[in-house]
Protein backbone atom coordinates (compact mmCIF):
# COMPACT_ATOMS: atom_id res chain seq x y z
CA UNK A 1 0.00 0.00 0.00
CA UNK A 2 0.93 3.53 -0.47
CA UNK A 3 1.51 5.87 1.77
CA UNK A 4 -1.53 8.27 0.83
CA UNK A 5 -3.99 5.39 1.18
CA UNK A 6 -2.40 4.84 4.96
CA UNK A 7 -3.41 8.24 5.11
CA UNK A 8 -6.50 8.27 4.08
CA UNK A 9 -7.39 4.71 6.04
CA UNK A 10 -5.93 6.86 9.66
CA UNK A 11 -8.55 9.77 8.52
CA UNK A 12 -11.16 7.72 7.84
CA UNK A 13 -10.51 5.54 11.22
CA UNK A 14 -10.08 8.99 13.07
CA UNK A 15 -13.38 10.21 11.82
CA UNK A 16 -15.29 7.30 12.77
CA UNK A 17 -13.62 7.37 16.23
CA UNK A 18 -14.65 11.07 17.11
CA UNK A 19 -18.45 9.92 15.25
CA UNK A 20 -18.20 6.83 17.93
CA UNK A 21 -17.49 9.54 20.40
CA UNK A 22 -20.24 11.90 19.37
CA UNK A 23 -22.82 9.28 19.37
CA UNK A 24 -21.38 7.97 22.75
CA UNK A 25 -21.94 11.38 24.06
CA UNK A 26 -25.38 11.78 22.79
CA UNK A 27 -26.29 8.44 23.95
CA UNK A 28 -24.85 9.91 27.83
CA UNK A 29 -26.75 13.10 27.20
CA UNK A 30 -29.61 10.87 26.93
CA UNK A 31 -29.33 8.70 29.93
CA UNK A 32 -28.11 11.96 32.02
CA UNK A 33 -31.10 13.26 31.25
CA UNK A 34 -33.35 10.53 31.65
CA UNK A 35 -31.32 10.13 35.33
CA UNK A 36 -32.29 14.19 36.06
CA UNK A 37 -36.15 13.32 35.59
CA UNK A 38 -35.62 10.56 37.98
CA UNK A 39 -33.81 11.95 40.33
CA UNK A 40 -36.81 15.03 40.00
CA UNK A 41 -39.44 12.32 40.13
CA UNK A 42 -38.04 11.40 43.35
CA UNK A 43 -37.31 14.56 45.13
CA UNK A 44 -41.04 15.20 44.85
CA UNK A 45 -41.92 12.10 46.10
CA UNK A 46 -39.72 12.08 48.95
CA UNK A 47 -41.35 16.52 49.65
CA UNK A 48 -45.18 14.56 49.18
CA UNK A 49 -44.18 12.10 51.92
CA UNK A 50 -42.33 14.64 54.09
CA UNK A 51 -45.82 16.77 53.80
CA UNK A 52 -47.83 12.98 54.91
CA UNK A 53 -45.86 12.38 57.56
CA UNK A 54 -45.63 16.49 59.32
CA UNK A 55 -49.58 16.44 58.58
CA UNK A 56 -50.22 13.43 60.73
CA UNK A 57 -47.42 14.51 63.16
CA UNK A 58 -50.14 17.61 63.62
CA UNK A 59 -53.15 15.50 63.45
CA UNK A 60 -52.19 13.28 66.07
CA UNK A 61 -50.44 15.64 68.31
CA UNK A 62 -51.64 16.47 71.93
CA UNK A 63 -52.46 20.16 72.58
CA UNK A 64 -52.01 20.77 76.61
CA UNK A 65 -53.90 23.87 77.87
CA UNK A 66 -54.49 25.41 81.08
CA UNK A 67 -57.92 25.81 81.68
CA UNK A 68 -58.26 27.19 85.74
CA UNK A 69 -55.83 27.84 88.59
CA UNK A 70 -56.99 29.35 91.95
CA UNK A 71 -55.54 29.31 95.41
CA UNK A 72 -57.14 28.85 98.79
CA UNK A 73 -55.04 31.69 100.60
CA UNK A 74 -55.97 31.25 103.87
CA UNK A 75 -54.38 27.21 103.54
CA UNK A 76 -51.66 28.22 100.99
CA UNK A 77 -53.15 25.90 98.10
CA UNK A 78 -53.02 25.73 95.19
CA UNK A 79 -54.68 23.94 92.02
CA UNK A 80 -54.15 24.25 88.44
CA UNK A 81 -56.40 22.19 85.88
CA UNK A 82 -55.41 20.98 82.42
CA UNK A 83 -57.05 20.01 79.70
CA UNK A 84 -55.78 18.07 76.43
CA UNK A 85 -57.78 19.45 73.51
CA UNK A 86 -55.36 17.37 71.24
CA UNK A 87 -55.11 13.80 70.78
CA UNK A 88 -54.14 11.43 73.67
CA UNK A 89 -50.74 12.44 75.51
CA UNK A 90 -49.17 9.47 77.64
CA UNK A 91 -47.35 12.09 80.36
CA UNK A 92 -43.91 10.79 80.92
CA UNK A 93 -42.65 13.31 83.64
CA UNK A 94 -43.71 16.01 86.23
CA UNK A 95 -41.38 18.50 87.02
CA UNK A 96 -41.58 20.85 89.49
CA UNK A 97 -38.96 23.83 89.46
CA UNK A 98 -39.93 26.09 92.97
CA UNK A 99 -38.29 26.71 96.60
CA UNK A 100 -41.94 27.81 98.03
CA UNK A 101 -44.44 25.11 96.94
CA UNK A 102 -45.09 21.48 97.70
CA UNK A 103 -46.39 19.84 94.42
CA UNK A 104 -48.33 16.49 94.39
CA UNK A 105 -48.88 14.04 91.99
CA UNK A 106 -52.46 13.12 91.86
CA UNK A 107 -50.79 10.27 89.64
CA UNK A 108 -48.56 8.12 91.32
CA UNK A 109 -46.88 6.13 88.11
CA UNK A 110 -45.85 7.66 85.00
CA UNK A 111 -46.17 7.54 82.47
CA UNK A 112 -49.88 7.49 82.28
CA UNK A 113 -52.54 8.64 79.44
CA UNK A 114 -54.69 12.23 79.51
CA UNK A 115 -57.14 11.49 76.72
CA UNK A 116 -58.69 14.08 74.21
CA UNK A 117 -61.04 16.16 76.10
CA UNK A 118 -59.63 15.11 79.88
CA UNK A 119 -58.46 17.18 82.47
CA UNK A 120 -55.48 16.38 84.76
CA UNK A 121 -54.94 18.46 88.31
CA UNK A 122 -51.60 19.66 89.80
CA UNK A 123 -52.14 20.43 93.18
CA UNK A 124 -49.54 22.41 95.64
CA UNK A 125 -49.29 23.75 98.80
CA UNK A 126 -47.25 26.25 100.75
CA UNK A 127 -43.71 24.83 102.26
CA UNK A 128 -43.16 27.54 104.90
CA UNK A 129 -44.76 30.95 105.91
CA UNK A 130 -44.98 32.62 102.51
CA UNK A 131 -48.82 33.81 101.23
CA UNK A 132 -49.66 31.37 98.03
CA UNK A 133 -49.80 34.59 95.99
CA UNK A 134 -46.44 35.50 96.48
CA UNK A 135 -45.35 31.70 95.49
CA UNK A 136 -43.37 31.57 92.00
CA UNK A 137 -42.94 28.34 90.02
CA UNK A 138 -42.21 26.50 87.18
CA UNK A 139 -43.90 23.22 85.84
CA UNK A 140 -42.64 20.81 82.88
CA UNK A 141 -44.73 18.64 81.34
CA UNK A 142 -42.91 15.53 79.38
CA UNK A 143 -45.27 13.70 77.27
CA UNK A 144 -45.15 11.51 74.34
CA UNK A 145 -48.12 10.97 71.08
CA UNK A 146 -49.11 8.12 69.94
CA UNK A 147 -46.54 8.14 67.24
CA UNK A 148 -43.76 8.31 69.99
CA UNK A 149 -42.94 11.89 69.07
CA UNK A 150 -41.65 13.57 72.35
CA UNK A 151 -42.58 17.20 73.71
CA UNK A 152 -42.16 19.46 76.80
CA UNK A 153 -44.75 21.95 77.82
CA UNK A 154 -43.21 24.40 80.65
CA UNK A 155 -45.66 26.55 82.67
CA UNK A 156 -44.70 29.32 84.74
CA UNK A 157 -46.74 30.74 87.43
CA UNK A 158 -46.70 33.34 90.25
CA UNK A 159 -49.88 32.48 92.97
CA UNK A 160 -52.58 31.20 90.87
CA UNK A 161 -51.45 33.26 87.44
CA UNK A 162 -49.95 30.61 85.13
CA UNK A 163 -49.55 30.49 81.93
CA UNK A 164 -47.86 27.85 79.58
CA UNK A 165 -44.98 29.69 78.00
CA UNK A 166 -43.40 26.94 75.48
CA UNK A 167 -44.84 23.88 74.10
CA UNK A 168 -41.82 22.12 71.78
CA UNK A 169 -41.42 18.47 70.50
CA UNK A 170 -37.71 17.23 72.11
CA UNK A 171 -36.05 16.05 69.15
CA UNK A 172 -34.48 12.49 70.49
CA UNK A 173 -37.59 10.60 69.55
CA UNK A 174 -38.73 7.12 70.31
CA UNK A 175 -38.76 4.91 67.08
CA UNK A 176 -39.60 1.56 67.14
Amino acid sequence: MNENMIQIIAALGSLAAIGAFIFLFRKDKKKQEQIDKLNEIASIFTKHNNFKEEREKIRLKPDLQKTLSSIIGSEGKLEIQIINKGETALIDDIKYITEDINFINNEKNFPFKLRKSNYYKIFGKTKGKKYIKNCEYEIIICFTDSIKNRYISKLQGKGEKVIIVETKEIKNNIKE
